[in-house]
């Protein structure tokens, strides 16, 4: 069997535990009410530890190997109960030490309030007396007549002021009256206005001299900062004088230059245009025809006008003279050019297909040739060209092709591949 001795009779707490006030006593009486609570939680589990034992004695075990494991399951529970026990004698003994010390402060605060009291009442007993001795009614009485040693000098010096100004008085009535002798009485009312509107006068010219003052600093500010900007102003305007004039020169207001830089840089890639369409139009048209720029045209809308050279004829005239199968390969030449011209360019743009609608109607046999040579020669070159056209001898000339026929069902699509 284990003993185990209960620590009920252990704790002890004062009488005086009762008349602590304060956080500290509450929170001293909680934790005894919860220590008294773990004792009784201990001694209940003692108890029912013992009551598990005494059958456990007189049962046989099979070996003492089963023995010692019991021996050592409730030996390790009675060490258990055993430190729980000595944990709550530890905090049973802390908390009657502060139980000791706030009572120990609190008697220690009520004696020094007694001690402040009785000091009080002494001195409102000499303050009575006092107060009686100098017949004061009360304490408020008294405190009204009480002056600090500023005030007394500040009354001092009113007094003293007064004084002087007194004397002061005195000596200007005297020389006043010296000065009146012999001289007439005049209308104090009169000089009193008079007095009144001079100095408005004087208020009014005091005002207007405050405002120019005022004016005359304020524009001295802005002289400065006028000043300050003239610099920046002039570099500004000799900036805006070099850019006005390249404006104008690039919108061809300037004497000497009628074309603006936009038409410019227009004409100059409209005649790289025109140079590569005529690499196609002199073989189409048997070098009969060559296609040029008019180097008068100056107005806004006739810039890139375009004349014909016919070199037959060794004469230029308007493309408008053309016939039909001529503007034809004018046309088809103009738009092979802007082609070669936009691939050449940097950047690898490539126009890869070309559709041709109708057109060939007007050419004949000979100029029918001769454009689909050329445009063979651009299929050579990895360029789809497309043909649209209700000529007959076109069959016969282009390999593959996608034809379309009329029946009263509706229009039917055949492919030929030409294999």
């Amino acid at each position: 069997m284990i003993a185990f001795k209960s620590f009920a009779s252990r704790i002890s707490v004062s009488g005086a535990f009762q008349n602590a006030q304060g956080p500290e006593a509450k929170t001293l009486q909680a934790r005894r009410d919860q220590l008294t609570k773990d004792m009784h939680k201990n001694e209940t589990a003692l108890a029912e530890n013992r009551s598990a034992l005494e059958p456990l004695e007189q049962l046989p075990y099979a070996n003492a190997a089963e023995a010692k494991r019991d021996k050592a399951n409730f030996q390790a529970q009675s060490d258990a109960i055993t430190a729980r026990h000595e944990k709550a004698q530890r905090d049973s003994k802390a908390a009657s030490e502060a139980l000791t010390k706030l009572r120990s402060s609190l008697d220690t605060l009520r004696a020094t309030l007694e001690t402040q009291q009785q000091k009080e009442g002494e001195l409102q007993q000499n303050l009575d007396a006092k107060l009686a001795e100098h017949h004061f009614e009360s304490l408020a009485v008294f405190l009204r007549y009480v002056s600090t040693e500023s005030s007394m000098t500040r009354e001092q010096k009113a007094i003293q002021d007064y004084y002087t100004a007194v004397q002061s008085n005195a000596d200007q009535l005297a020389q006043s009256a010296k000065d009146a002798e012999g001289k007439e009485m005049q209308d104090l009312g009169a000089i009193q206005a008079a007095r009144r509107t001079q100095e408005a006068k004087v208020s009014d010219l005091q005002r207007q001299k405050n405002t120019a003052q005022n004016r005359r600093q304020g524009n001295a500010g802005k002289a400065a900062d006028i000043q300050a900007l003239q610099a920046p102003l002039q570099k500004a305007a000799q900036k805006y004088d070099i850019a006005r004039r390249l404006y104008d020169m690039a919108q061809g207001k300037v004497s000497g230059a009628r074309v603006r830089l936009e038409q410019y840089v227009q004409a100059a890639g409209f005649d790289g245009i025109i140079q590569a369409a005529n690499r196609r139009l002199l073989p189409m048209s048997d070098n009969q025809f060559q296609i040029f720029r008019k180097e008068s045209a100056t107005g806004a809308n006739t810039f890139l006008a375009l004349e014909v050279l016919d070199n037959f004829t060794g004469r230029r005239r308007p493309v408008g003279t053309l016939s039909g199968g001529e503007s034809f390969k004018a046309s088809l030449s103009l738009a092979l050019g802007l082609s070669d011209l936009v691939s050449s360019r940097s950047g690898g743009i490539q126009m890869e297909a070309l559709f041709l609608d109708e057109g060939f109607g007007t050419l004949d046999a000979h100029s029918i040739q001769s454009a689909l040579d050329i445009l063979q020669n651009l299929t050579g070159s990895g360029k789809l060209v497309g043909v649209i056209s209700h000529r007959e001898e076109l069959k016969s000339k282009i390999p593959q092709q996608i034809q379309v026929r009329k029946t009263q069902k509706g229009s039917t699509l055949t492919v030929d591949h030409g294999i």
